[in-house]
């Protein structure tokens, strides 16, 4: 099976001030489709920074990122953006949802930018998604009106919304209680299974890396040592 994504040497330095921070110190990372992984390491190991590059957010200073066939290393921001748009959903700690959009408006809101989408095609997948994840009561309800948990279902829903070939979540039940997150743990392995959704997460949780099929280690902007063994919960 070909690799969705694949890294080759990946380096990353920021300039602040008259000092040069290096971030990533050469990640070698490749992940196929179907896979629900995690990335684990302490605060300033580079995590966010690994998954923002593998997300088109930022640009890595060296190496190369090969992305569902696409060489991305070198495309400019415009191109990174379009690359984004098409093949990546992202779920944030703090949810990011729009406060004046409702659950529906806020699911579709990712297809706003997209020609090839109609607005009736758009309302139709955001009504089917907030019933995958068991919203379908909520769709008229805005964020301040639901909990921690509903609205990171509905984060979980706009980031499926595009259909992207890879979901990337950045600490995803940090702000959710245990009995919430293990629902959410839950809802986001029945999509991997079902679906096929690819699942990248950066994460502290031990829960989401007891459940995950694969756990890499990142440490001083390196993958640690062992890094590639499966997780205690493999097998889901």
């Amino acid at each position: 099976m070909a690799e969705l994504l694949q890294l080759r040497g990946i380096q990353k330095t920021y300039t602040l001030g008259k000092t040069e921070v290096t971030a990533l110190r050469g990640v070698d990372l490749a992940v196929s489709p179907g896979e629900f992984t995690v990335v684990t390491g302490p605060s300033g190991s580079g995590k966010t920074t690994l998954l923002n590059i593998i997300g088109c957010l930022d640009r890595a200073s060296a190496g190369t990122y090969v992305l569902d066939g696409e060489d991305v290393s070198a495309r400019d921001f415009d191109a990174l953006a379009e690359v984004r748009n098409r093949k990546i959903g992202f779920i944030f700690q703090g949810f990011n949802l729009v406060p004046v959009f409702d659950v529906l408006e806020n699911i579709e809101f990712p297809l706003a930018l997209r020609p090839d989408v109609t607005a009736a095609q758009a309302r139709e997948r955001a009504r089917q998604l907030a019933d995958a994840v068991g919203l379908s009561s909520f769709v008229r309800h805005r964020p301040d009106e639901l909990s921690g948990g509903q609205r990171q279902r509905v984060a979980i829903a706009r980031a499926l919304v595009t259909q992207p070939r890879l979901v990337l979540a950045d600490e995803p039940t940090a702000n959710l209680d245990s009995h919430t997150s293990e629902q959410i743990l839950e809802l986001m392995l029945g999509l991997n299974r079902q679906e096929g959704v690819t699942f990248l997460f950066s994460t502290h949780d031990p829960r989401v890396v007891a459940h995950a099929h694969r756990a890499l280690s990142i440490q001083d902007g390196r993958m640690v040592d062992g890094a590639l063994a499966p997780a205690s919960g493999a097998g889901h």
